[in-house]
């Protein structure tokens, strides 16, 4: 049987898919249940995209559904202000246009408008109703962890469980809660009951393994390790990296089981990443990362053109990189490159990866002479490598300096390492005429910024000072130049 037969859901997901790519949006047709249940298993997959599409289709084909505008309310229920945690205007206006009376609209009024007594306003709804649907009792459940108000949701699992045809719903949500409140005994003994209904389910199996690992249960987390990997064998094998993401996190005792069984998956299928980058990531936590190097390595000799793992390569600041970097830019388009470049450089540029900038940001420019922001990260990774000679002849190339000027924090930065770089290459008499150059330039600056950036600005202008007054007397040490510790001695 294959999986589209063992998953009508999933059969009917990838039916609505495939119609929007084939059919013209006036002729696609789906009842209404079959738009309900699109709605709610793309919900489940965190596909925006399937539910507008259901719901539009919906609107057109069922204005008048009831169950369809619940879900309508759903999505603006779950568009969220990341700042202020507060729900949008939309659902607000949405049940100020239709006098909805229905278990959802009167979760979003107390969404939206919540009362002093939260706890009493729950219990008032659900004393309103006598059932609720798999997706209104998600909504209730969500509702409640969203007033704060996870220990009425625990107290009233028994009379919620009344009002459902199906208690797994509703316990999987309290065990998210549980979970999301570290609440290991209420995870552990939640997730047993939902194994208990169905224990082919791998989610609730990771329900427990977390709250036993937590609660430091080691030999009853490897056997709930143990039954989660044989459930998983008979499943996609992309089941066993949710398996690894929960080990990673919650129980390393389990390394190095788990590092052997994603090695065993990558060499099964040798084109997908996700089972290599999982072990590798097993491995660099057991500090073993000159494998991890070589496995990345092999895989980009056979994949030269997948930035995944070149990206890992580089964040690790392997040695000898250079190589693969250069497969890949001949791989790709420099566009692409450009694109997906700018992320790794600042993660690396945070974690001082000096070794693997160099080498990127040196391919990159061989390709697109590099300017504005990855420039400065560049002279920046060079100087604190110590080469010198190289911050110089960028900073040398044509208006390089001058483009510095617009962004007070980097035009003082780049001209105290440009600076510090001619003393340390012996030509003390251009670092002088440069610094007394761009000194006037700095202190007109002084009065039209913010402070944090006067105080950089006037690390320039104090280097300066010592190199203009100073450079032939006793003090000619480079702890008295390098203020801010950038260089070493030589």
């Amino acid at each position: 049987m294959d999986n589209e037969e063992r998953n009508p859901r999933q059969e009917l997901y990838v039916r609505f898919r495939n119609s929007l790519k084939t059919q013209k949006s006036s002729e696609i047709f789906y009842d209404e249940d079959e738009l309900v249940e699109l709605f709610d298993y793309a919900g489940s997959l965190s596909d925006d995209y399937i539910q507008l599409e259901a719901l539009l289709c919906g609107a057109r084909l069922y204005p008048d559904s009831t169950a369809l505008a619940d879900r309508r309310l759903m999505l603006y229920m779950d568009t969220t202000d990341e700042i202020t945690d507060a729900r949008t205007e939309a659902a607000a206006h949405y049940l100020e246009d239709h006098s909805a009376n229905t278990p959802v609209a009167d979760m979003a009024r107390l969404e939206i408008n919540p009362p002093g007594d939260r706890a009493g306003a729950l219990s008032y709804l659900i004393g309103q109703y006598e059932q609720f649907t798999d997706e209104e009792i998600i909504e209730l459940c969500q509702l409640a962890v969203d007033l704060d108000q996870y220990e009425w949701l625990k107290a009233n699992i028994g009379l919620l469980s009344k009002k459902v045809r199906s208690n797994s719903a509703m316990l999987y949500e309290v065990a998210r809660a549980a979970e999301n409140k570290e609440d290991w005994d209420t995870l552990i003994s939640t997730a047993e009951t939902l194994i208990e209904a169905d224990p082919f389910q791998i989610g609730s199996w990771l329900f427990l393994l977390n709250g036993q690992a937590h609660k430091d249960l080691q030999d009853d987390a490897r056997s709930t390790y143990d039954y989660a990997k044989t459930i998983a064998s008979s499943q996609e094998p992309q089941v066993m990296l949710a398996i690894a993401d929960t080990v990673y996190n919650s129980a390393p005792f389990l390394a190095s089981d788990m590092v052997e069984t994603l090695l065993g998956l990558a060499t099964k299928y040798p084109d997908a990443f996700g089972f290599l980058d999982a072990a590798c990531a097993f491995l660099a936590l057991q500090g073993n990362m000159t494998r991890v190097s070589a496995l990345l390595k092999d895989y980009l000799k056979r994949h030269p053109d997948s930035f995944p793992p070149l990206r890992q390569l580089l964040l690790i600041n392997a040695y000898d990189t250079e190589e693969y970097i250069e497969m890949y830019l001949n791989s790709v388009d420099i566009d692409e490159a450009m694109m997906k470049a700018p992320e790794v450089i600042e993660r690396m540029h945070v974690n001082g990866n000096l070794r693997c900038i160099n080498a990127l940001l040196e391919s990159l420019d061989r390709r697109l002479p590099l300017q504005d922001q990855l420039l400065a990260v560049w002279i920046e990774s060079l100087f604190a490598s110590e080469k010198y000679d190289k911050v110089i002849e960028l900073c040398e190339r044509p208006d390089v300096l001058e483009n510095t000027k617009p962004i007070p924090h980097r035009v003082a930065s780049v001209s105290y390492m440009y600076g510090l770089s001619l003393l340390k290459v012996g030509r003390k008499d251009d670092a002088v005429a440069f610094v007394r150059e761009q000194r006037q330039y700095i202190e007109m600056m002084m009065s039209q910024v913010a402070i944090p950036i006067r105080m950089l600005l006037a690390s320039f202008i104090t280097f300066a000072n010592r190199v203009e007054n100073h450079l032939d007397d006793d003090r000619f040490y480079w702890e008295y130049f390098d203020m801010l510790g950038l260089g070493k001695m030589s």
